[in-house]
């Protein structure tokens, strides 16, 4: 654990995503994974959210982590899925053709819910590119993995105005997925 936190320290050094995803590929798959695993949640944030013209290169870091640790992977979509700077628009996406292919875990649906539930908030930075690929991934988890039932019930708990949102999800379901996530 010394050793991996010493090569973390030392790979955090690197400036912005693209150059510490490069970093990582150069280790072995396990030592990577180790660092990646061991990531706080303010380090994660720091790498997928301070998005100056690397966008592009955050969506490859993040899909580059499903190869290396699912659990790793998740933790850095949720960290990515930002009301302040809103959802991560960059490359191919492939990060959401994998929350749309894959069973995501509900923590990750319900931060979905959340900035679909808020986009039109003053705070919120969740533009109609964002609303459609969170449409994409919460059409994909009903339709793919029947999800319904745990959406209405998760709406009823935390939600006030849990009937609008539910109308809304529903034809936002029904929308067809205008995204094609990859190459």
């Amino acid at each position: 654990m010394e050793n991996t936190n010493k090569l973390k320290k030392k790979l955090l050094e690197e400036r912005g995503t693209e150059n510490f995803h490069l970093a990582l590929e150069e280790l072995q798959p396990d030592v990577a994974r180790n660092v990646v695993e061991s990531l706080t949640p303010d380090e994660i944030y720091v790498k997928v959210n301070h998005r100056r013209f690397e966008e592009d290169y955050i969506c490859d870091y993040i899909d580059y982590l499903w190869d290396i640790s699912h659990k790793a992977f998740w933790r850095h979509v949720y960290t990515v899925l930002d009301e302040e700077e809103g959802v991560l628009i960059g490359g191919d996406m492939l990060y959401f053709g994998k929350m749309c292919d894959n069973l995501v875990p509900k923590k990750v649906l319900f931060r979905l819910i959340y900035l679909y539930a808020n986009r039109n908030k003053d705070n919120f930075n969740i533009d109609e590119m964002g609303v459609a690929a969170i449409g994409c991934v919460i059409r994909a988890q009903t339709k793919n993995f029947d999800r319904w039932k745990i959406i209405k019930k998760h709406l009823r708990a935390n939600y006030t105005k849990h009937e609008i949102l539910k109308k809304e999800l529903k034809t936002l379901i029904k929308t067809k997925c205008t995204y094609y996530f990859g190459f």
